[in-house]
C-alpha cells in the first residue's frame, strides 16, 4: 500500500530494569498510552516487545501513529514535555528512552490462498 499522504510512526523505545518492569507496564498500559492518545493527536499505536535484547531489563517500543509532521510537532511542543515528567516523576532512573521519527513508505499483508 503506497500512502498519498506523509503517514509517521513516532517511535519511543524504552528500557525499564526488571525491578520496576511490572509496575511501569501497567503504568504505561493503563495511564501513560491513553493519556497519549487522548491529546487527539495520533490515528492508532503499537507497542511492542524486544525479544532479543543484549541490554539488561525490559525494552518496549512504543509506536504511534500520525498524519503529518505538522501533528507531530503539536505534540512534541505541546503535550509531550508533562507527559514525559510524569513518567520521570513515577520511575525516575529506573528507565530509559529514545525517541525517532520514521516515515511510513509502504506497508502490506501477505494473503495466505
Amino acid at each position: 500500500m503506497y500512502y498519498l499522504r506523509q503517514m509517521l510512526f513516532y517511535n519511543v523505545t524504552t528500557n525499564i530494569d526488571d525491578l520496576h518492569h511490572g509496575e511501569w507496564l501497567q503504568y504505561m498500559l493503563k495511564k501513560h498510552v491513553p493519556e497519549v492518545m487522548g491529546c487527539g493527536c495520533f490515528l492508532g499505536y503499537k507497542i511492542s516487545k524486544l525479544m532479543d535484547s543484549e541490554s539488561p531489563g525490559q525494552t518496549y517500543v512504543f509506536q504511534y501513529l500520525c498524519d503529518s509532521q505538522s501533528v507531530l510537532d503539536n505534540y512534541l511542543t505541546n503535550y509531550a514535555p508533562s507527559l514525559r515528567q510524569d513518567v520521570i516523576n513515577k520511575f525516575g532512573s529506573a528507565f530509559t528512552a529514545f525517541r525517532s521519527v520514521m516515515e511510513i513508505v509502504d506497508e502490506g499483508e501477505y494473503m495466505v490462498n
